[in-house]
């Protein structure tokens, strides 16, 4: 018989005092997903389970080793683990044939789930122990305590996901949904935002629970559709979050007073207002209230924001999130053989698995391709990527001609209205949008001073 040699014996692995573990839980979940007959078992329960799950090393390498012969549909047989163990380069570190045989040899369980729950909640307590250590780490490393806080924030949460399995609902839930006059709907409202022009308020409401995409090439007016956005939402009695990476707070804060009192921007910016402009905006307290922004460098991880929006909506109820834009945000590492679009779909990804986990109003601003300027936009004209036109639940695009600016409804996965052209009319000075064929300018607030000046009818 051939003999191996090999530098760690399984036998006399030890692990420091404390560290939360059941090495006989692992050894019997090996033995029993690995035991010949029960392949259909072993292909469900592997699914539940990742590396992290064991902590010795030898059982580890097993699960890998069984977990790819299950996947290729290869029967369970002790020399056909040993193949694949072999065949990875793993056999002669776990220990060779004889501890394999040890291993498997051991007693199984009628329910591996019972198994998998305890090993879950050993790899939970293991990481909120590196956690707690990283804290230290950094807390005495001098980083800034904001920093800490957020990425912690976004590691609890990675934690507190960990085992969690999936289960089918029957579909009888509907009837009983509906006998107690339950609204089928994402969220807790019929619409997540407003976007403060009657038309795409009726076609298009901003859905909760999948993320909706504003797509334009620089300058075309992205940030004052934020701000309508923002401001019309809080009007009609929603929470809403504001995230800007690429302009300032206080322009932000100019554009959002110039919209809600109908006071020009400039004198915002200047400081040249009144104590009557002040008291405009003082009229819309109330809206202020709900209202909120931050302005994180760019560059910052969606983990990081991700862990910003997870806060906000626990501490503030948030309704709606804007994000401009979503070009800014920091990606992953590119891994060798992947792309940047690759990189940038993951971001798209981690976007769209949190707004339907926390069912809130998400709107994410786009830059479009600068090389097919002068050409209408359509699903592929993203800038870096096209998963945000293809994961968005509502993509709208804004497209600059010589006269005016067009909303593009170009997908709404949830009702009519693609295709549809609305043509748009910008007031810059007052951070407002309106339809082109309107008859009337809106009004301004009652109360105004004479000295800010209406607009003329077109």
């Amino acid at each position: 018989m051939q003999t191996y040699e090999y530098d760690f014996d399984p036998t006399e692995w030890t692990l420091p005092a404390g560290v939360p573990e059941d090495v006989a839980a692992e050894e019997c979940l090996l033995a029993t997903l690995a035991e010949p007959g029960n392949e259909k078992i072993a292909l469900m329960e592997l699914a539940k389970l990742s590396v992290e799950d064991f902590i010795h090393p030898s059982h580890r390498a097993v699960f890998l080793a069984l977990k790819e012969n299950i996947g290729a549909g290869v029967e369970n047989h002790l020399m056909l683990i040993k193949n694949k163990l072999a065949e990875q380069g793993q056999l002669t570190l776990v220990g060779g044939l004889t501890w394999l045989m040890t291993l498997l040899g051991k007693e199984g369980v009628r329910k591996p789930s019972v198994l998998i729950s305890v090993l879950h909640e050993k790899r939970r307590r293991r990481q909120l122990m590196r956690l707690g250590q990283a804290l230290i780490d950094k807390a005495s490393s001098g980083e800034p305590p904001e920093e800490i806080i957020t990425q912690s924030q976004s590691d609890l949460k990675t934690i507190s996901e960990t085992g969690r399995s999936l289960q089918s609902v029957s579909a009888m839930e509907i009837l009983h949904k509906m006998a107690s006059m339950e609204c089928l709907r994402s969220g807790t409202k019929d619409r997540a935002g407003w976007w403060g022009i009657p038309a795409l308020d009726d076609l298009i409401p901003i859905p909760a629970g999948e993320f909706t995409v504003v797509g334009a090439r620089p300058g075309v007016g992205k940030t004052t559709f934020l701000c309508q956005v923002a401001c019309t939402s809080a009007e009609r009695g929603l929470n809403v979050l504001i995230i800007t990476m690429e302009i300032p707070k206080e322009d932000l804060e100019a554009r959002l007073g110039a919209h809600l009192a109908y006071v020009g921007m400039k004198s915002l910016k200047d400081g040249t207002y009144s104590a009557d402009q002040v008291n405009a905006v003082g009229r819309h307290g109330s809206t202020l209230e709900r209202l909120r922004y931050m302005d994180p460098s760019a560059g910052t991880t969606w983990a990081s924001l991700e862990a910003m929006i997870r806060y906000e909506v626990d501490r503030h109820k948030i309704d709606l999130v804007l994000l401009d834009q979503l070009d800014k945000i920091g990606r992953p590492p590119v891994a060798k053989g992947s792309n940047e679009a690759y990189s940038f779909g993951a971001v798209v990804q981690g976007v769209m698995a949190t707004t339907k986990e926390l069912k809130i109003g998400l709107v994410l601003l786009c830059q479009l391709k600068a090389d097919a300027q002068g050409k209408e936009p359509d699903l592929s004209s993203h800038a870096d990527s096209d998963r945000p036109g293809k994961d968005g639940g509502l993509v709208v695009h804004l497209w600059r001609t010589a006269d005016h600016t067009k909303a593009i409804i170009q997908k709404n996965r949830n009702g009519p209205g693609e295709g549809r052209v609305l043509t748009l009319d910008f007031d810059g000075a007052h951070q407002r949008i309106t339809e082109a064929d309107r008859t009337t300018d809106p009004a301004p607030p009652q109360n105004i001073v004479k000295s800010v000046r209406k607009r003329p009818n077109p």
